[in-house]
């Protein structure tokens, strides 16, 4: 830690001994956290992150490039407000943490691609490992509860990921080529290109890895499309297309015996293994009308998703245990943008359905018992508005409301046969104001109703037997989670070199779900649940082409009443804090350095708070890049100091994280 830390001092010592030769001015990011799309509106300046009511941000494609990630969860890892657990140390399985909900945050975060949800309806949330991270165009992270306008799951934020699209001009190829530690080598190219009625784009990407723990391969393959027809300037037809297909072991976790006698690349569970695949398309198309009232933007999203996935643990009285899962998807989205400006005042109203429809066949059991069989059919109906009305130059109100009703089907046809059915509604509502101070700066407000309804798998847990007995089943006496929202913040660009944004949170949780490891092995809820927190970042440019930045985050989360009152919430750090530099120079160089401290935070299954804490860990990265006439080369260096750490444990239990590793990236586009 003091090594980085002497480092981002002289860093920073020498931006500011140059600070009176030259200034710059920071570049002004837009987003659309409106459910919006950004070319199709007449006033895209209110949709942009300075108008919006809640925490917002954006990764662009040069801080993608820079960042030295492999996947989309390393991305992610650096950004204020997020925590990221990974059990395997590859991106499988990773878990992406949006203020404080820990074990279960891939339920509480929303993920999307290019507006289309990831999140399947049970406990794994988004495979964040299937989306290419040289296919991005850029990642919008919207914090706080999104419920209003992208329902389930959206509680703590979303994560929106934005792809490349054609670009309307001739016909660009591009192919990438990736080598580092463990044997990690990837292979891939990308088409794009278009005219004025057409654009597309193609890539295809292969990876694998021998893992730096035993029994942490993966291998995948990924392809992906997106093609857009214009016939009009007033109509767009779109369609995206991918299938995914990974195999991966399961390294499993560690004790702190088996760590001090085999050392942190150890597995105990060098058999276990599982296997992905899944296929999506999105069809859809954009329509533009202006009238004498306002423009009407309408827009339909027709998804079918298919996918299958397989785990097999061995070991265990009753043999190796398999779990194969079977997920079908149907979804029609339409929606209606209404803008117009009554007595000279820009509103925009936003309103539509979500339907989804979910079939989902799990097989499970253990080699020697009979095997369970249930099918879930699932069906989502959700209504939506928002509205945003800037009464003023610089005074902005948004406010929205969402109606959703769910039905479970759930049909036990082996061992137990029984049929049983639920259907629970919920409701959200968000209010907010920003206001404008000056033409960069700005403070917000925000209050806001969120809920979750269970995941399939939380409902139903596959029944296991073990030395001691049985355990799992359908619980039918969960209810869905609600909570409250409160938020303020400021965004302050008032001097060209400095940028500073921050905000203060509270979210007051009822019937949060969770796996209960003291009952049974089951899911159950707690009854109340309290997070508040600070989300800090600042950047600093004194001089050209130089960006150095910090961030810090500032998270308490803790029961309210039963018998876990006052106890912490596991495997959710009280601190983190990020910093770092970017310099470039000659038009073709880039260097990156950034240093991540995660502070300590109690294991998973740890709600009555009797073990150790895990210790807080520090990791220091750095990125070289050269880029030229269409060539890029860089060498990331990650974990330069090789501390050993784990960034997520369960009860006494370790899963380790890399050690020190590198990757070379080179790429030619022409």
């Amino acid at each position: 830690m003091k090594k980085s830390a002497v480092i981002f001092l002289l860093i920073l010592l020498f931006s500011c001994l140059a600070f009176a030769q030259s200034q710059v001015k920071l570049k002004q990011i837009v987003v659309t956290p409106s459910r919006t799309n950004s070319k199709w509106l007449s006033y895209p300046d209110s949709a942009t992150s300075l108008r919006a009511t809640k925490s917002v941000d954006v990764i662009t494609q040069d801080q993608i490039k820079m960042s030295g990630a492999r996947n989309v969860p390393a991305l992610l890892r650096d950004q204020v407000g997020i925590e990221v657990h990974e059990y395997l140390g590859n991106g499988k399985a990773a878990i992406v943490d949006i203020r404080g909900f820990g074990e279960t945050a891939a339920s509480n975060v929303l993920v999307l691609v290019n507006g289309r949800r990831t999140n399947a309806n049970d406990m794994s949330g988004a495979d964040l490992i299937q989306i290419d991270i040289d296919a991005i165009e850029k990642v919008e992270i919207l914090r706080g509860s999104q419920t209003v306008l992208y329902g389930d799951n959206a509680v703590g934020g979303v994560i929106n990921i934005i792809t490349k699209r054609g670009t309307g001009k001739k016909p660009k190829f591009k192919f990438n080529y990736e080598m580092g530690s463990y044997r990690y080598a990837l292979y891939g190219g990308q088409l794009s290109g278009g005219s004025q009625i057409i654009d597309y784009f193609f890539d295809i990407t292969t990876t694998r890895s021998n893992g730096y723990r035993g029994n942490s391969d993966i291998e995948t393959i990924d392809f992906t499309n997106t093609l857009d027809l214009k016939p009009t300037k007033y109509l767009n037809f779109r369609s995206d297309m991918g299938y995914h297909k990974d195999w991966y072991g399961l390294s499993g976790a560690l004790t702190d015996v088996q760590i001090d006698g085999d050392g942190m690349r150890a597995t105990d569970n060098p058999y276990n293994c599982a296997k992905t695949e899944d296929f999506y398309w999105t069809s859809g198309f954009d329509f533009r009308n202006t009238g004498q009232l306002g423009n009407l933007t309408f827009t339909t999203d027709f998804l079918t998703r298919n996918r299958r996935t397989a785990t097999v643990s061995h070991g265990g009285w009753g043999g190796a245990f398999e779990l194969d899962n079977h997920l079908k998807t149907l979804g029609i989205t339409p929606k209606a943008v209404f803008e117009s400006e009554p007595f000279g005042i820009p509103n925009r109203l936003v309103c539509g359905i979500d339907y989804y429809k979910y079939k989902d066949e799990i097989m499970s059991g253990n080699y020697r018992m009979p095997k369970n069989i249930i099918v879930i059919d699932e069906q989502v109906f959700g209504l939506y508005a928002n509205e945003s009305i800037d009464v003023t130059p610089e005074f902005t109100i948004n406010g929205g409301c969402r109606f959703q009703w769910v039905g479970y089907k759930f049909d036990q046809q082996a061992v137990i046969r029984e049929e049983s059915r639920k259907s629970p509604f919920e409701y959200a509502f968000d209010a907010g104001l920003n206001y404008k101070y000056n033409e960069r700066s700005a403070v917000y407000g925000t209050i806001s109703r969120s809920f979750r309804f269970p995941a399939v798998d939380e409902w139903y847990t596959s029944r296991w037997a073990g030395f001691f007995g049985a355990g799992g089943g359908l619980n039918l006496d969960l209810e869905p989670q609600t909570g409250m929202d409160y938020e303020f913040g400021i965004r302050d660009n008032t001097v060209d070199w400095l940028k500073l944004n921050a905000d203060y949170f509270i979210m007051d949780i009822k019937h949060e779900l969770f796996f209960d490891p003291w009952a049974a092995m089951s899911n159950s809820i707690y009854d109340h649940t309290v997070r508040h927190g600070l989300e800090a970042e600042a950047h600093i440019n004194c001089i050209e082409n130089l960006d150095i930045y910090g961030r810090y985050t500032y998270e308490k989360a803790f029961f309210v009443g039963s018998h876990y009152a006052g106890n912490e919430i596991p495997m959710v750090p009280r601190h983190k804090f990020t910093w770092g530099v970017k310099y470039s120079f000659m038009d073709c160089f880039d260097v990156s350095y950034v240093a991540n401290f995660v502070g300590d935070r109690r294991f998973i299954s740890d709600q009555q708070n009797l073990m150790r804490t895990m210790k807080y860990y520090y990791v220091n990265d750095v990125v070289v890049a050269y880029h030229k006439y269409g060539l890029w080369i860089s060498l990331a260096a990650n974990n330069i100091f090789d501390y050993q750490y784990s960034g997520i444990g369960a009860y006494g239990q370790y899963y380790p994280a890399n050690g020190r590793n590198f990757t070379f990236t080179a790429s030619y586009k022409f």
